[in-house]
């Protein structure tokens, strides 16, 4: 089924994919995707309908090659992919090795590929993503400074079900291409007009049952217009601080393969990022409003929406929430009570996360020092200092403040994202 995001095109007037022609493309992906067994190979006993409808996709696709920039290398392992024979594991290596095209803004690009969805999913399938590269100046500008060489930001326009409507998928790495797991790093695309959307939907109404009268009041009080040019700030500082730091996490990846310690690296380098959107803040200039909300969308995020959407127990993401509560009251930054959650003003928490930070450095410094077992025990530790409910198990339960935040919202906000019923109110 095509998922249509929004119907303008950033191409010339007959030059790229129709919206017909693209629901077709998708149509014929979607009967492929159908095949398709865990391995992301096509059943056997399904090869030929399998091979009738990429065949299909790829007749469609081929004129518009000099239109879509990384369509070509799409192509390519398509066709190896047919020629090894559907049934067997597909290997994406001209997409592993050379990544998307980073496209200059305002041009649509194509990302047609297996991949894994959800952050990590088990099994790849075949994917087709018509996007537009939209990052913003406030972001253009952070960029400037803080360089990610394949870092794409784009506005998703039409895709198939595992980035659609059906999904809360925002992200594709090079380890989630089949023949990327172990490849270095040259592909991070982040659909952020998504994460925007779920801002205006479920970031923003928690806020204002949670939050105390005026904490964050101009993120409150933001626009789609104004989230949409938030969240490629975040997207920067969060993908440039994961290559920053004593232990990047592009270079140690297995100190981050359990849920507390992904956490911890999630909540480090979310918190970096509001440091460094903060401090721009506080240096004025055109995008210093900007900045602020982002640094605020970053921390609220955090706090709020992840632990109450998902479980520490299975989401590294909330493991990070929970570990940021402890150190936001350790450190005196958040305190509650009747009239709800205060937070510092951006002076204290700029001296709050300089400490913050600190301490996560400390920590990994500690970490690098140790055998492998030693380090894992070094980092649970340490998040289990700002996150009582840390088990002898290696996880997560969900602390007391987070069950409060469920008794008191009594189902007003969503836990998660209806995409179909947010374009129909929001539309583009």
């Amino acid at each position: 089924m095509t998922q249509v995001f929004e119907r303008s095109s950033g191409v010339a007037e007959g030059a790229g994919l129709s919206l017909e022609e693209r629901q077709r493309v998708i149509a014929a992906v979607e009967r492929v995707r159908a095949c398709q067994l865990p391995t992301a190979a096509v059943d056997a006993a399904r090869k030929d309908e399998a091979e009738t409808a990429l065949r299909e996709a790829l007749e469609m696709l081929r004129p518009h090659m000099d239109v879509y920039p990384s369509l070509e290398r799409c192509l390519c392992d398509m066709d190896e992919w047919l020629a090894a024979g559907l049934d067997t594991v597909p290997n994406m290596h001209h997409l592993v090795s050379q990544g998307l095209e980073l496209a200059p803004e305002g041009v649509e690009d194509i990302m047609f590929t297996n991949t894994t969805t959800l952050n990590y999913s088990d099994h790849p399938s075949l994917e087709f993503v018509l996007y537009r590269r939209f990052e913003g100046a406030p972001a253009a500008a952070l960029r400037s400074l803080y360089h990610c060489r394949y870092l794409i930001i784009a506005y998703l326009i039409d895709a198939t079900a595992g980035f659609g409507m059906e999904s809360n998928c925002i992200v594709c790495f090079t380890e989630c291409v089949p023949g990327g797991e172990n490849a270095p790093d040259v592909m991070d695309v982040f659909f952020t007009s998504k994460n925007a959307l779920r801002g205006k939907v479920i970031l923003q109404p928690l806020m204002e049952e949670i939050l105390a009268p005026n904490v964050f009041a101009e993120l409150r009080a933001a626009t789609l217009d104004d989230l949409r040019l938030i969240v490629p700030c975040k997207t920067v500082t969060h993908e440039w601080s994961h290559r920053q730091g004593v232990i990047p996490l592009t270079e140690y990846r297995e100190l981050f393969n359990n849920f507390i310690g992904a956490g911890l690296e999630e909540a480090r380098v979310e918190l970096n990022g509001a440091r460094i959107l903060y401090m721009h803040a506080e240096q004025g200039g055109p995008h210093a409003a900007i900045y602020q909300m982002a640094a605020q969308f970053i921390l609220a995020d955090r706090l709020l929406r992840y632990p109450f959407a998902a479980h520490p127990r299975d989401n590294a993401d909330a493991v990070s929430g929970q570990y940021i509560l402890g150190q936001f009251i350790d450190k005196g930054l958040l305190t509650c009570n009747a009239g709800g959650v205060s937070i510092a003003n951006r002076t204290n928490l700029l001296a709050g996360l300089e400490r913050i930070m600190g301490e996560i450095e400390q920590t990994q410094y500690l970490a690098l020092m140790s055998s492998s077992t030693e380090a894992h025990r070094v980092v649970r530790e340490h998040v289990g200092r700002y996150s009582r409910a840390v088990g002898d198990d290696n996880t997560m339960d969900k602390s007391l403040f987070y069950k409060w935040m469920e008794h008191k919202l009594r189902g007003r906000v969503p836990v998660s994202m209806d995409w179909k019923a947010a374009f129909e109110e929001y539309g583009e």
